[in-house]
């Protein structure tokens, strides 16, 4: 079943990239462009391994694509107040169990942002899928603060019926030429007691 899931979540990106590069020379409301992609690997506050991520932008809002091992997930995030405020479904693929919830981007500065993201499962991780049995999954809220090329982030993660977990990390990024960066991500998950580190390239037109 998951590998169904996840031939659906390849081919839809794929049809949208392909769609999106042939008509990124027209001016419309509800055409999508490629904007960013973004490839980090390591760990950090909620992702571990190698993630990739396609942004696809028209002038209404977002489209967020996300692809690693275990999970495979898209958003839609709608354009409010001047782009200060992005918010939106976003339904995930996570250890063979479904999962949709709202996400929230919220810039009331460039100095400062915070992040907000809920989900609901269709059954336990690892099991069955089961409608019937749909429980909370997780919640992740965060807080940013940035400056110059720095990013200090303090991250909090409530995970099914475990402890929470609170993570703080750090994040610079250098860029390589108008469109290509790189980045480096250390951090610190107290409840684990385990070092975070994570780097990437991003390219953003």
């Amino acid at each position: 079943m998951h590998k169904k899931i996840a031939i659906f979540f390849l081919f839809f990106t794929l049809s949208i990239l392909v769609k999106s590069q042939s008509t990124a020379q027209k001016d419309s409301a509800s055409t999508f462009r490629l904007t960013e992609i973004e490839v980090c690997s390591g760990k950090g506050a909620i992702t571990s391994g190698v993630y990739t991520y396609f942004n696809l932008e028209n002038k209404k809002g977002l489209c967020q694509i996300t692809l690693s091992q275990e999970d495979l997930e898209i958003t839609y995030f709608y354009r409010l107040f001047k782009g200060k405020l992005f918010a939106g479904p976003n339904l995930g693929y996570f250890y063979n169990i479904p999962y949709l919830g709202p996400e929230v981007l919220f810039s009331p500065s460039k100095y400062l942002s915070t992040f907000h993201w809920i989900g609901w499962s269709l059954g336990r991780p690892e099991e069955k899928i089961d409608p019937k049995n749909s429980s909370f999954l997780f919640a992740v809220n965060s807080i940013s603060l940035n400056f110059w090329r720095f990013k200090g982030t303090y991250c909090l993660i409530n995970y099914l019926k475990f402890a929470p977990q609170h993570t703080v990390s750090l994040k610079y990024t250098q860029p390589l030429n108008n469109k290509f960066t790189v980045y480096t991500d250390v951090g610190y998950d107290f409840l684990n007691k385990n070092q975070l580190l994570k780097i990437g390239l991003n390219w953003k037109q």
